[in-house]
């Protein structure tokens, strides 16, 4: 608590005192102005006895009031904080989904070769250690093992442009033959005689064995008799 009074004095005797005596005080970040008003003049003992008595009493008032206001700003609840704790760091362990692929060492890196993606059902086309194409496809159907496309790896057999007629009324063309003795080959969409494609499912298992891409002419303008074949 802080309190402070304005006066004047002359001698041992208080003779005048200002137009007000004003008293601060001071709890926390509180501060309060108490006054008594101009008609505490004095030239007599008695008059100095008065304010004397006046200023005790405002002395008072000023101490209850600031004891009062720092019991009240204790009783005030703190404002809980809006700071978050930060959560707790994991450290997260990434496995790879699935291991790299190894090319057959017999595949030189300076090869140009067609890769069948069983998994991705896409037929790829590397040169010389890069990709030039990647094509969806459609391999066997993989529910029944007569009729699945045996991963491996194989050799270009033959090469035919076709159309040829596979079972009667489909047609087929662009066939690239890797496994004779199956009947298993890359070549296009089935067709009826006029060309219109009977069958355009591509990115599933969905034939007897074979590989069908969209893109067959590519396929086969890129395909040279005996260029590995890898299917896996």
């Amino acid at each position: 608590m802080v309190v402070a009074a304005n006066h004047a004095a002359h001698g041992d005797s208080v003779r005048t005192l200002r137009s007000q005596a004003v008293f601060w005080a001071q709890a926390g970040s509180v501060k309060v102005a108490l006054s008594w008003p101009a008609g505490c003049y004095a030239n007599t003992s008695r008059g100095a006895k008065g304010c004397a008595t006046m200023r005790q009493f405002f002395t008072t008032v000023v101490a209850l009031f600031s004891v009062t206001l720092i019991a009240g700003c204790a009783q005030v609840p703190r404002r809980p904080s809006t700071a978050t704790v930060p959560p707790t760091l994991e450290r997260e362990l990434t496995l790879p989904t699935s291991l790299p692929i190894q090319v057959p060492t017999q595949i030189s890196s300076s090869a140009s070769w067609i890769e069948v993606d069983l998994a991705k059902q896409t037929v790829i086309l590397h040169e010389g250690g890069s990709v030039i194409a990647e094509y969806l496809a459609s391999t066997g159907v993989t529910s029944d093992p007569k009729y699945a496309t045996p991963p491996g790896l194989y050799r270009v057999q033959s090469k035919e442009k076709g159309p040829i007629e596979s079972v009667p009324g489909v047609y087929v063309s662009d066939i690239i033959m890797f496994d004779i003795s199956k009947g298993n080959g890359i070549h296009s969409r089935p067709m009826d005689a006029e060309g219109n494609v009977l069958d355009a499912t591509l990115g599933q298992p969905a034939t007897a064995g074979c590989v069908r891409v969209e893109e067959s002419a590519s396929v086969f303008e890129f395909a040279q008799l005996n260029m590995w074949v890898w299917i896996h």
